[in-house]
């Protein structure tokens, strides 16, 4: 500094000379220190707020970053998985786990270490579940002991299906048909609604054999159906399997007319 004092004697030089300088040295002090040393995620109460459907990039690394805490708003009998993938450049190994949290902060809804289902993903992780509301927290930790400093990407996918539209009543009948299209048991949480939205009945839920079905008849008593002679409205169903586990058609039928009305049931999200 002292050779940089002897070339620039302007006293005003030197200073706007000395604020870039400590720019550059702060900012070479960023790019030095690995991702991971700037997280700021790291613990339950500075949780990273992220929208369902949205991707964040994170890093993993040694203490204080060798975990990440995320937080995201569910709505009670809707279903969601969270997924922890490589970073989209990451050419470390990744090895997580998630671990998935209640809105009261302390239960732990369920976890995940090993994709082992379909689609399966070696060392990443998914937990998928049907939710009870509120915000639910994410916790996200490396377990590979000492490995290298690497990033990881992170997402909550909305995986609850929709149908807008079926009749029971003055002849017609109401068939929900559920198809699991994975090789594992799964659950089902089916949900009826008028056109304006409020509950009809009580919801139904049903286990899914692998590749099994689940089917309920809107006039049928419980466990096969709602018990409902009349009704009309839409069709929510909620399921602990990821994206695309599950299919389902709702078909409005009249026997003697030899009338049907088919809907199939969709996802509100894009999982690409």
């Amino acid at each position: 500094m002292s050779s940089l004092k002897t070339t620039h004697g302007n006293g005003s030089e030197q200073g706007v000379l000395n604020v870039k300088m400590r720019a550059m040295v702060a900012l070479a002090a960023l790019v030095i220190l690995p991702a991971t040393a700037r997280a700021d995620n790291n613990t339950l109460a500075a949780a990273k707020n992220v929208l369902i459907g949205s991707v964040s990039v994170d890093a993993l690394g040694a203490a204080p970053a060798d975990q990440n805490w995320f937080r995201y708003s569910t709505v009670a009998g809707r279903s969601y998985c969270v997924e922890v993938d490589n970073g989209e450049s990451e050419t470390s190994v990744r090895d997580t786990a998630v671990t998935v949290i209640a809105s009261d902060t302390t239960t732990t809804i369920g976890s995940n270490d090993d994709v082992a289902d379909e689609p399966a993903a070696s060392l990443l992780s998914r937990f998928c579940y049907i939710a009870t509301g509120g915000d639910n927290y994410a916790n996200v930790t490396d377990g590979v002991v000492g490995a290298a400093a690497g990033t990881f990407r992170f997402r909550v996918i909305d995986t609850t299906m929709f149908c807008p539209w079926f009749f029971s009543g003055n002849g017609y009948e109401a068939f929900i048909l559920i198809k699991n299209t994975t090789g594992a048991a799964r659950q089902a949480k089916v949900s009826l609604y008028d056109p304006a939205g409020a509950g009809l009945g009580t919801p139904q839920t049903g286990n899914l054999t692998a590749n099994g079905s689940f089917n309920l008849v809107v006039s049928a008593a419980s466990p096969t159906g709602f018990g409902l002679a009349s009704a009309f409205g839409g069709v929510t169903i909620a399921h602990d399997g990821p994206p695309g586990a599950m299919i389902a058609n709702v078909t409005s039928l009249n026997f003697n007319l030899g009338i049907s009305f088919d809907t199939p049931a969709s996802p509100r999200q894009d999982y690409r």
